[in-house]
């Protein structure tokens, strides 16, 4: 099915809601095997960018595909973060071909923390 420009930020808005809900469920793997498997392809893979409180010199890249998603994600819960969620301001997607886009957006984390996920 061919994807709209406005598909994906919608997809992205719904991610971020699963993404901020308190569930007890997050801090079992076969949640987040779900939330993968329902949000991402096969072939994904999440790039994000760490900083704290914008210090650019001390920015970390990270590339996370599928089979390690899930686990990223348990691993955050589990460290105590409670709640993630996505900025949509400056939110962008680019249309790869008829059936693939890239999102870009930030990701706010409650100690100060920011996310660029591509």
């Amino acid at each position: 099915m061919p994807v709209g420009l406005g598909q994906g930020l919608v997809r992205l808005l719904q991610f971020s809601r699963v993404l901020s809900a308190e569930n007890l469920t997050k801090h079992q793997l076969s949640h987040w095997e779900s939330v993968v498997k329902d949000y991402f392809t096969p072939t994904a893979i999440m790039k994000f960018t760490l900083w704290k409180d914008n210090q650019r010199n001390e920015a970390k890249p990270f590339e996370i595909g599928v089979p390690i998603q899930p686990r990223f994600f348990l691993v955050t819960t589990q460290s105590g973060v409670k709640s993630m969620t996505l900025s949509l301001d400056g939110a962008r997607a680019r249309l790869l071909s008829q059936h693939h886009a890239v999102v870009e957006c930030v990701a706010q984390m409650m100690n100060g923390s920011r996310l660029r996920l591509q």
